[in-house]
């Protein structure tokens, strides 16, 4: 799948797009409230409060009114104002929404956009005139509740995108209308029984089930044994809410915990537990490189959790992995972490490419950061990357020093992280520039290595990849066994036995109140790969029926051995192999 959504034209374009739909809006409704909007990860939102009930039938009122402004080619101005100006502004068009988000932004000097009379708040840089937007589709009709000063409001948010050409458009919604029928992780992982997300329970992140878990288990084996096989990794369990004079850096938007006269802080990251380790450590310079690794959890504030399902969860947890070596060492240690995230994430087969961010904050950008930013420099051109380097530069809050970020595209070209290297200077995590541990080890930097920044992210990119269906491999129930009527309870049983004891994951369904068809049914809904059918005429045979997922509708009688040699192979985890892993790949 190709991104679609990547290009940076395009998404200043949509910035701007979003504010002339609320441009639009107050001119089609006096009196609405505005909200705020910007980009989504496919285009982009605005939010409003109506006085009125919104349906689809206005929304299309809408696009019509939007599409017509766009084609009269109208000047779009930026202005910049002091943030008491851009209040004031705001209040006197008696939007108290936008006058509070103007109130609320750090910097002294807003950013506002200007069209016709209508200003609405939207970062820079922006489109100068309506003429370089191309084409624009409204999408999605959501509402929700949201509660400010004690007053409860229905908030009515429109979504939709825009592309240079009307050819772009028709694949991106060819692309759209497939993936919100078919492949969307939200409801085809309710579906697999694999996770759900209940509201009564949680709004911040998904309960995983069962097999859902048994999948995280699987993906985290797996690609621990492989990464094992390319260096000693040392395991660890740090926690994740730590001292707060462990912090070089302001925690104040960080959650905290008082405990006596000590504050605890809700870590952004393991780095400073593993550097805690690393100094205690007795060691010498012929024990470097120390790895240390552990599957962490993460969490973040987000607006609007499970918004995208797991790709926005507040919690997730992914694998942590830090390395301290000398400064002759760390061009080949970033190298083979660079190499072997690449292989692993080519053998899903994801379109990808690798983009440098750095941070935002000026306070970062320091001497050391500079440092960082060139020793990347250097060691990227010492190596060949099989997926492309964006020439884009990109920039991040709370960032702990300049990363390499391989970013993939999911089912509807949109960008997602899903691997990343940082390389810290080892000055970022003294408190002081006079703290010295005693034997201590000249390291210049600290290699960050996540192949999985977030395990969520990637099992819902896999789901709606596959459809799913999962490699045998990698399906978290590869066979489960029906039971017709209560004499073929025994056969089936041995037919259990014989499959666990071949390592197969198997599940069961011998319940008598079910019909056949009801179990097969609720077997394919989940995606099961195998369904082995036991009844009398299979115990007759000495033999099973079987139906695959790949063939739906269609059963086939043989003997469980014959079966069994059939899949041997497709239960074979792939591995990663230097120079050879394009055999690996499932697609």
């Amino acid at each position: 799948m190709p991104f679609l959504h990547s290009n940076k034209s395009l998404r200043i374009q949509r910035r701007s797009v979003a504010e002339l739909l609320a441009s639009v809006v107050s001119h089609l409704f006096p009196g609405v409230y505005l909200m705020g909007g910007g980009e989504t990860s496919y285009g982009f939102y605005y939010d409003f409060i109506f006085q009125q009930k919104v349906d689809n039938n206005l929304v299309s009122l809408i696009e019509v009114h939007l599409k017509t402004l766009i084609k009269e080619n109208h000047p779009i101005q930026a202005l910049s104002m002091m943030r008491e100006n851009a209040q004031a502004l705001f209040d006197h068009h008696d939007q108290p929404f936008l006058a509070e988000l103007a109130g609320e932004k750090e910097e002294n000097i807003v950013e506002v956009l200007q069209f016709k009379q209508f200003y609405g708040l939207c970062s820079f840089p922006l489109i100068s005139s309506t003429e370089e937007i191309g084409v624009v589709k409204l999408l999605e009709l959501d509402f929700r509740q949201e509660e400010r000063k004690g007053e409860t409001f229905v908030v009515t948010r429109l979504l939709g995108t825009s592309f240079p050409d009307n050819q772009k458009l028709k694949q991106f919604l060819k692309l759209y209308d497939s993936y919100r029928k078919k492949k969307d992780h939200r409801q085809l992982g309710i579906d697999l029984n694999l996770f759900s997300f209940p509201e009564e329970l949680t709004a911040l992140e998904c309960v995983w089930h069962p097999k859902g878990n048994l999948l995280l288990t699987l993906l985290k084996e797996w690609v621990t044994k492989e990464f094992s096989k390319i260096g000693k990794w040392e395991p660890v369990n740090t926690p994740c809410v730590v001292n707060s004079h462990f912090f070089k850096f302001n925690v104040d938007h960080l959650p905290t915990i008082e405990m006596g006269t000590e504050e605890y802080v809700f870590s952004p990251s393991p780095l400073i537990q593993h550097h805690y380790l690393f100094k205690r450590k007795k060691k010498d310079s012929s024990d470097l490189p120390i790895h240390f690794f552990e599957w962490a959890k993460k969490y973040v504030l987000s607006t609007h959790p499970l918004k995208e399902g797991l790709f926005n969860a507040v919690g997730w947890s992914g694998d942590f992995s830090t390395i301290f070596s000398s400064d002759e060492q760390l061009n080949q240690e970033f190298i083979s972490s660079l190499q072997f995230i690449e292989q692993i994430i080519r053998i899903f087969g994801f379109e990808a490419h690798w983009c440098l961010v750095t941070s935002r904050q000026k306070s970062f950008k320091f001497r050391q950061e500079k440092a960082a930013i060139d020793r990347i420099g250097k060691i990227l051109s010492l190596c060949t990357l099989s997926y492309p380097l964006q020439d884009e530069h990109f920039e991040s809050d709370c960032l702990e020093g300049p990363r390499l970020e391989l970013r993939v595209a999911d089912e509807i070209g949109r960008e997602w992280v899903i691997s990343a290297l940082t390389l810290i200077s080892i000055h970022y995590l003294k408190k002081d520039k006079t703290e010295k541990q005693e034997n201590e080890i000249t390291i210049p930097f600290v290699i960050v290595r996540q192949i999985w920044e977030s395990l969520d992210r990637l099992i819902a990119l896999l789901i709606e990849r596959f459809e799913g269906s999962f490699p045998l491999w990698l399906a978290p129930e590869q066979v489960r066994i029906l039971a017709v009527g209560e004499g073929s309870l025994s056969y089936a049983r041995q037919i259990e036995t014989r499959c666990r004891s071949q390592g197969l994951r198997v599940g069961v369904d011998f319940k008598k109140s079910t019909k056949l068809g009801e179990k097969i049914h609720l077997a394919e809904k989940e995606k099961v790969p195998y369904l082995l059918i036991i009844g009398e005429q299979e115990i007759k045979r000495n033999a099973i029926t079987f139906r695959s997922v790949e063939k739906p509708g269609k059963s086939e009688s043989i003997r469980l051995e014959e079966f069994l040699e059939q899949i041997r192979q497709k239960c074979v985890c792939p591995t990663v192999l230097d120079n050879n892993y394009e055999e690996e790949r499932l697609d």
